[in-house]
């Protein structure tokens, strides 16, 4: 069976042409990021924390904050008969002061979207790792908590759960870490396919739903629920379109692409604030919007040449944040 996780899942969503450049023909991107660095840390500082919840323990902070400072590598042992035979690098945290040190000048420019700085967002994520327990009877069960199953015998999805916390009468809740710049808009809180896509992995590894869902944006200090009633049933035709929709593409080997804002992100663009030399340009199609000239053309519009029609229309609304 065809395997997905919510990433490539989205990454399809937002345009077809991108998952076929990523999940197909296998072109990934080597190049690291200030967010992806400091997302990675972040997570990893969350996760530590919530080590210490589960096992009922206060936090030790000082702890936690020599590895998100000052980085960490973790290796794992193999042991064979007993004996220590061989060690491999199994995940390598870059602390925020190299991070700091990375991407000086683009660390010390000022938030467009909050006005903070970054050292003033993480004042707020280290504000986050003193607190000792959680409120409203809440535990932490899991942290990192992986999953594997398989989807209505269509595919197989898996990934990781940041947090699951219980209460005292078995309920769960689903918590999410985010870095982002802003909070989301109402809109994407009704159903997101991500919290969906962890709504069945709980059903199926504790055989019962979340009661909540949370996205935690850690460097703001603001958390949103999602899932309004309903979201389910909604969900659940969402993620069966889709996969309805990869299944035409393949069969007809044909992935159009979306041009949008996010090509301003994307690595396959030219026109990307992502630099990568071996990827940028490998797509023609992309948006020319920037955050600094908002325009609603594309470089090169995609062409089907069966009906000698243009297969994508720009409208203004779809670029509308």
């Amino acid at each position: 069976m065809e395997e997905y996780s919510y990433s490539k899942l989205d990454t399809f969503e937002q345009c077809p042409y991108r998952y076929k450049l990523t999940y197909i023909d296998g072109y990934r991107s080597e190049e690291s990021t200030l967010a992806l660095d400091l997302g990675s840390t972040a997570h990893k500082g969350k996760e530590i924390w919530g080590e210490f919840l589960i096992n009922n323990k206060e936090p030790d902070l000082e702890h936690i904050l020599d590895v998100v400072q000052n980085g960490r590598e973790y290796w794992k042992i193999h042991i064979i008969n007993g004996k220590e035979v061989e060690e491999e690098l199994e995940e390598d945290i870059m602390g925020f002061d190299e991070i700091k040190e990375k991407y000086f000048e683009e660390y010390y420019q000022r938030c467009s979207k909050s006005g903070m700085t970054y050292d003033e967002k993480i004042d707020l994520y280290i504000q986050s790792l003193n607190q000792k327990e959680l409120k409203n009877g809440w535990k932490v069960l899991e942290v990192e908590k992986p999953f594997r199953f398989i989807y209505e015998n269509k595919c197989i999805l898996h990934g990781f759960i940041d947090r699951i916390d219980i209460n005292e009468n078995g309920d769960l809740r689903v918590v999410d870490y985010k870095t982002s710049k802003d909070i989301y808009k109402s809109e994407k809180l009704a159903t997101p396919l991500q919290m969906f896509i962890y709504a069945l992995a709980c059903e199926n590894m504790y055989g019962k739903l979340p009661i909540e869902f949370i996205y935690d944006f850690i460097f703001l200090n603001k958390q949103q629920n999602a899932c309004t009633n309903g979201y389910y049933n909604r969900g659940t035709k969402k993620l069966n379109k889709l996969l309805d929709d990869i299944k035409q593409c393949s069969e007809k080997e044909e992935f159009i692409p979306k041009p949008s804002p996010l090509c301003h992100w994307c690595s396959f663009s030219n026109n990307t604030c992502a630099k990568d030399k071996k990827l940028n340009g490998m797509c023609e199609y992309y948006s020319l919007w920037t955050p600094k000239n908002k325009r609603y053309d594309v470089n090169k519009k995609w062409r089907d040449f069966a009906n000698n029609t243009d297969n994508q229309t720009i409208k203004r609304k779809e670029f509308k944040w």
